[in-house]
C-alpha cells in the first residue's frame, strides 16, 4: 500500500523495511525538508500575516470613527443649512408680501391720480392737490420697484442657500462613502490575511 507524505522532503532515516507490518501511529520514515530553514521562514510568514491583519483591524477603527465623524457632521451642518434655507424662505415670503401691499398702494394712487385730474379738469381739485397725486403715483411706483429688487435678491438667496445645502450634502455623502470604501477594503484585506494565515499554520503544523 503506498503511503503519501504530507510534505515534501528527502528521507533521512527508514524506520521499516519493505514487506513489515506496522501498527497505527508508528513512525515510517523520518523526512527533512529541502530547505533547512523552512519552519523559519513559515514562521516569519505567519508573523506578516498577523501584522497585516493588526494592520487592517486599525484600518477599519479609523473608518469607522471616521464615518461616524461625519455622519455627525453630515447632520450638524444639513441642520444649519436647512435652518438657512427656512429664514431666507420666510424672507421671501416677506418681500412677497411687500411687493403685493406695493401693488395695491400703486393702484390706489393711479385711481386717486386719474380722479384728481378729472376734478381739476372740471374745476372741483385744486392744481395742488393733482400735483400731490402725481408725487404720489411716483412714489408708490418707485416703492414697487423697490419691494420687486427686494423679492428678487430674497429669492436668489434662497435659491444659493439650497444650492449650499445640497453641496453640502452631496460632499459630505462623498466622504462618508469613500470611508466606507475604506472600511470594505480593510475588511476584505483582513479575510485575504486570515485564510493566508490558516494556509500558513496548516504548512507550520506539518512541518
Amino acid at each position: 500500500q503506498n503511503v503519501d507524505a504530507p510534505v515534501e522532503g528527502r528521507v533521512v532515516r527508514w524506520f521499516v523495511q519493505e514487506g513489515d507490518r506496522v501498527q497505527a501511529g508508528q513512525p515510517i520514515v523520518d523526512l527533512a525538508d529541502n530547505d533547512p530553514e523552512i519552519l523559519a521562514r513559515l514562521r516569519q510568514e505567519r508573523d506578516a500575516q498577523l501584522a497585516r491583519i493588526e494592520a487592517s483591524k486599525a484600518r477599519i477603527a479609523a473608518a469607522e470613527s471616521r464615518i461616524n465623524s461625519l455622519d455627525s457632521s453630515r447632520t450638524a451642518a444639513s441642520s444649519a443649512g436647512g435652518s438657512r434655507v427656512v429664514m431666507a424662505r420666510d424672507r421671501v415670503e416677506a418681500a412677497q408680501q411687500a411687493v403685493d401691499a406695493a401693488k395695491m398702494a400703486r393702484k390706489t394712487a393711479e385711481l386717486n391720480a386719474e380722479r384728481q385730474h378729472s376734478l381739476n379738469e372740471q374745476g372741483l381739485a385744486s392744481r395742488r392737490a393733482m400735483e400731490l397725486a402725481d408725487l404720489e403715483l411716483v412714489k408708490t411706483g418707485t416703492d414697487l420697484q423697490r419691494a420687486e429688487a427686494a423679492l428678487h435678491a430674497a429669492r436668489s438667496e434662497e435659491a444659493a442657500l439650497r444650492s449650499d445645502l445640497s453641496k453640502i450634502t452631496n460632499d459630505a455623502t462623498a466622504q462618508v462613502q469613500l470611508a466606507n470604501e475604506t472600511l470594505a477594503s480593510a475588511q476584505g484585506e483582513i479575510a485575504s490575511a486570515t485564510a493566508e494565515l490558516a494556509r500558513i499554520e496548516v504548512r507550520l503544523s506539518r512541518q
